[in-house]
């Protein structure tokens, strides 16, 4: 017993000498740039965000970016966060401990308040910010450090082209972080060579004209603060959420897309249709989202990989379908962004608030598959996966993403292709295609019962083997019955195949350390500021596991045993109403949580309310 003592005391003090170097690391060596780029909405604040993401990422640094605007078109302020680092960490979004602002209007002086720290850089155009002088004045005792740039006057006059005001502005923050124009331009090359060679010329020109007109300020500015990021050379490139889901569609097959566009999805249509024709491809803008999933129901009938994506009041008009889909037993996918609804005038925020109707948006008792991957990366993986299995087990499915990441840029390392057994493409139950003289039936078995419960699909141009699928409860023979037996049969013929489907799915994915103080259950993007917060909470000597649920729906039983040995449940949501909790509790009753962390103000929780909660308890 007193050997277990020692031991214990002996892990505990070596566990805070290693804390106590990484907090010296912390202070003498800044290792990521915090920068908020904001401005007027209708200003296309995205291109400047992702032009300097872009520069970063091809000068191999980490980077993940996000974007934020308010339901309003014009006059209203936006604005991208980009963080950067020379090495991956699981960096969340941020609303506080900001480097470097580029204020392209006065509206950050309220937006952006709460960043304000002891040293702050700010970027500014004096004609965009006539009360910058009274911002001065109030925050004298604080060692700020302003840079005042004409942008739009540089732009104009030396291109005569107001939109290449982006690219001063690019060049003035690259300025200050001492980086080489030369490398910058390069990506301008890159950004711009599909448009006309003068545009390219015209942006390289407005460049040089802005650094010449700062050489002077730089020896009297550049001493006040330097970064300190390493350049570290790796295989990686920058992907945008939408586009990474467009990328898993293509690798599993993926041949049809039919949807009508919505804030915050669309950009997979965009992306789809670029790369239609190289893939063979068919993209289909229809008139609303009932003929969005109905096209798709029939796509897969026809033995086509098929989906389509929605959001809010658009998810809730496909209900009818998603019914006909399950009765029918077609597989049938979903890409659900979510977002707040009208009615809350704030539809371009993001929450965590659709995971209960996706999972209980049918007319009638059906389960279906629901899973929300966390990041870029891990989006192709499961998403791939989520094809395979919706046509295994022929039934339809649902991909919850959120607006946070569906306006998410981030530095990805090149994902390798070459493991054909782990992409490979399963299809599972296919009819025999038996000519007249060996079909026995009368007419083929669709819906046959089996030890899986899974019935063999025929395909469409196989002789002899055709079938109706109608929206009425049917025999094994596809025709419509009303018989109490058979209509009994055929419902736990279609619920039993989720208990197959509940072995096929993966186990959670599990952020784990021994003797660790609290465990985190969460889903989706909040991942992102979980991890962060849990290597803060290191610095603090406090430890903490994590257990992150992929597929939402059905849950395998196995979670249980994780969760029952876990220390100090703390359940972090982005919704008002747990809906994950709710999830656990009708799956696992006696589950219960040491705390809860929920933020229902239409932002993305952050690392900083996460740390903060945990330091109060």
């Amino acid at each position: 017993m007193e050997f277990c003592s020692i031991f214990f005391y002996v892990k505990k003090i070596l566990h805070w000498i290693k804390n106590f170097f990484r907090i010296l690391k912390k202070i003498f060596m800044k290792q990521n740039i915090s920068i908020i780029i904001g401005w007027e909405a209708w200003y296309w604040v995205e291109s400047l965000s992702k032009t300097i993401s872009l520069f970063f990422t091809r000068e191999w640094f980490e980077i993940l970016t996000n974007n934020e605007y308010e339901n309003r078109i014009r006059w209203w302020h936006v604005f991208s966060c980009v963080r950067i680092w020379e090495k991956w960490k699981n960096l969340s979004s941020i609303d506080k401990n900001i480097d470097i602002l580029l204020a392209m209007d006065s509206n950050w002086l309220e937006t952006h308040k709460n960043a304000i720290k002891n040293w702050w850089i700010i970027i500014f155009d004096p004609k965009k910010n006539r009360k910058i002088d009274k911002f001065k004045e109030e925050n004298s005792d604080k060692n700020f450090i302003y840079l005042p740039v004409n942008f739009q006057e540089i732009a104009q006059k030396t291109v005569w082209m107001i939109l290449a005001r982006n690219v001063v502005w690019a060049g003035a923050l690259l300025w200050f972080l001492d980086y080489p124009s030369e490398n910058f331009e390069k990506v301008l090359e890159e950004i711009f060579e599909k448009k006309w060679k003068e545009v390219v010329e015209k942006n390289i020109f407005a460049l040089k004209e802005w650094e010449k007109a700062v050489k002077i300020a730089k020896s009297e500015i550049w001493n006040n603060f330097k970064f300190n990021l390493k350049w570290k050379k790796s295989e990686r490139f920058m992907m945008h959420w939408n586009d990474a889901i467009v990328l898993w569609c293509i690798k599993a097959w993926c041949k049809y897309l039919s949807a009508y566009p919505m804030t915050p999805w669309s950009s997979i249509m965009t992306w789809m249709a670029k790369y239609a024709k190289d893939y063979n491809i068919i993209v289909s803008h229809v008139e609303d989202e009932i003929a969005a999933v109905n096209n798709v129901i029939w796509a897969w009938y026809t033995w086509i990989r098929a989906m389509t994506s929605t959001s809010w009041w658009g998810f809730a008009l496909m209900w009818e379908a998603l019914s006909f889909a399950w009765m029918i037993e077609s597989p049938a996918l979903i890409v659900n962004a979510q977002r707040p609804w009208p009615s809350t005038w704030l539809s371009t925020r993001t929450w965590q608030w659709d995971l209960k109707m996706a999972i209980n948006q049918w007319q009638w008792d059906f389960p279906i598959l629901v899973a929300s991957p966390w990041d870029h990366k891990e989006c192709v993986s499961l998403s791939f996966e989520m094809f395979n299995l919706i046509e295994k087990f022929q039934l339809p499915a649902i991909l919850l993403t959120d607006k946070y990441l569906a306006d998410t840029y981030k530095s990805m390392d090149f994902i390798d292709f070459s493991d054909k057994e782990k992409w490979k493409i399963e299809r599972w139950e296919i009819a025999k295609n038996l000519n007249k003289w060996e079909f026995e039936q009368e007419f083929f078995e669709r819906y046959k019962d089996s030890e899986s419960w899974i019935s063999p699909r025929s395909l469409p141009w196989m002789t002899w083997w055709k079938y109706i699928a109608n929206s009425y409860e049917h025999l094994e023979t596809w025709h419509a019955t009303e018989e109490i037996e058979k209509v009994v049969e055929m419902q736990n013929k279609r619920r039993k195949k989720i208990e197959t489907l509940r072995k096929f799915l993966p186990m959670p994915e599990i952020f784990w350390e021994k003797n660790a103080e609290f465990t985190f259950v969460s889903w989706w993007s909040t991942k992102y500021a979980i991890l962060e917060a849990i290597e803060e909470l290191k610095e603090k000597w406090i430890s903490a596991n994590f257990v992150q649920i992929k597929f939402l729906h059905p849950l395998k039983t196995e979670i249980w045993e994780i969760l029952k040995n876990s220390w100090k449940l703390i359940l972090v949501e982005n919704n008002e109403s747990w809906q994950l909790w709710w999830i656990l509790k009708e799956n696992f009753s006696w589950l219960e949580f040491f705390k809860e962390i929920k933020k229902y103000n239409w932002r993305q929780i952050t690392t900083d309310e996460i740390y903060e909660k945990i330091q109060s308890y």
